[in-house]
């Protein structure tokens, strides 16, 4: 094995991973974005007229 090829072969984990951290990352973010603009703010308005509501 040449050495060109073994530091090629050992630089691969490093970059799989490095990759893997990314997109990682990339999804949490985008999750995060959703989830912000999702969220609604204040605090929920009760309606009194509605029937009664069990919460466990």
């Amino acid at each position: 094995m040449s050495l060109r090829t073994a530091l090629v072969a050992g630089e691969a984990p490093i970059e799989s991973c490095t990759t893997a951290f990314w997109w990682s990352a990339g999804f949490f973010a985008a999750g995060a974005l959703i989830t912000f603009l999702l969220h609604r703010r204040g605090v929920p308005q009760q309606d009194t007229s509605a029937a009664p509501v069990v919460r466990m």
